[in-house]
């Protein structure tokens, strides 16, 4: 039998689903997470819905306020997402190639599909049963991840096909160099290659006169906010004396990311910056926040401001897939109910419905099917 076959009698299969599909309290799915990385999820999150949520509110002073970060900088919350990312999976990657000397790519690849596809595939079958679109205009696209490259009527996925392109990559480095491609030698040029390449590719793109939405969306213009998430994974599996020195500067990390975001709250999105140095402005600020956040006390339950934030973190991902469900709600609601047709109540109900969506989604199919996939990944050797 191979050894990577799984066999589970039908008792087992019993108690693998109930054990996989029960309902977990919100302690039991934070227990081995780092609550600092969920409130820079959280804020990433809050960004990029901010992005297509606050263009239209006006209101009052507080308003105005609250929807000025994701109206002025919300694209820029794609990049953050994209460098905690590259942290977080590189250095899960790298921490078992150091204990055990391999990289299974089939238990990675299999973790990322339970971790991905039924929150995603349950999005896009609901579209293709109640959306006005047609089902071929984003269907393939979504399921090929080419959603990035070709057209598509569910644009907000882009970013789905980036970061599995990229993973992809680094699966199929490891596979045909396994020996090399754990060298620290081969690994930190490899990255900071990357980190320079992808500007000089945009630049010559955006002189060329490609669209601003390519620069945005291809894989190749973009893998360098992932690649430094990596290469801080790698620094602090390898270097750690040097990463807990940048990780210690706080102060350093706090004006870099005061800087960053005063210069991108005051980018023209799409223009000659933003589409050149202005995505790695925007990846170099969301490392300085992540790395100020990290392991700091921030992260402690007691923190009444904290918590909002964790959570937020945790339904991250369905929430940017649901994003525009939530929102579809909440119009829907305010079209029929004349008390929430104020400034303040439709930023409230749009981000209260989109949250609730999301939280629904996570419960109910996100976490089941990560802990299935958990369950399954550790039977592939």
């Amino acid at each position: 039998m191979d050894s990577e076959e799984l066999v589970i009698t039908p008792s087992g299969w019993r108690y693998f689903l109930e054990h996989n599909f029960r309902l977990a309290s919100f302690s039991d799915v934070t227990s081995s997470r780092e609550p600092t990385l969920d409130i820079v999820r959280g804020v990433a999150i809050l960004l990029a819905v901010g992005w297509h949520f606050n263009t239209d509110i006006r209101g009052g002073f507080i308003i105005t306020l609250l929807a000025a970060p994701g109206r002025l900088m919300g694209w820029a919350g794609v990049d953050l997402f994209f460098v905690l990312s590259g942290f977080l999976i590189g250095r899960a990657i790298l921490d078992e190639v150091l204990k055990t000397g391999r990289f299974r790519f089939k238990a990675f690849f299999i973790r990322r599909v339970f971790r991905l596809w039924p929150a995603l595939f349950l999005f896009l079958a609901v579209h293709v049963m109640i959306a006005d679109r047609p089902w071929n205009s984003f269907f393939f696209q979504t399921v090929f991840s080419v959603q990035n490259y070709l057209p598509t009527t569910i644009p907000i996925l882009w970013s789905l096909a980036v970061e599995e392109h990229f993973y992809l990559f680094i699966g199929v480095l490891f596979l045909l160099y396994p020996q090399q491609a754990v060298r620290p030698k081969i690994i930190f040029p490899g990255l900071a290659a990357i980190l320079v390449i992808a500007p000089l590719l945009r630049c010559c793109a955006y002189l060329a006169g490609w669209p601003p939405v390519s620069i945005q969306w291809e894989t190749q213009f973009r893998m360098d906010a992932l690649a430094a998430g990596v290469l801080l994974a790698a620094l602090s599996i390898y270097r750690p004396e040097i990463f807990d020195r940048i990780v210690n500067a706080k102060w350093l990390l706090l004006t870099g990311t005061a800087i960053g975001s005063a210069v991108l709250c005051n980018t023209k999105f799409q223009g000659a910056f933003a589409s050149t140095a202005g995505y790695s402005l925007a990846y170099a600020t969301g490392a300085c926040f992540m790395l100020l956040l990290y392991k700091s006390k921030l992260g402690t339950w007691r923190m009444l401001m904290a918590n909002p934030f964790i959570r937020l973190g945790v339904y991250a991902y369905p929430m940017y897939i649901w994003q525009f469900s939530g929102l579809a709600i909440a119009k829907g609601i305010i079209s029929h109910v004349f008390i929430f047709d104020t400034a303040f109540s439709k930023l409230m109900l749009s981000y209260g419905c989109t949250i609730a969506v999301a939280a629904f989604i996570a419960v109910m199919i996100e976490q089941p099917f990560m802990r299935m996939g958990k369950t399954v990944a550790r039977r592939i050797r």
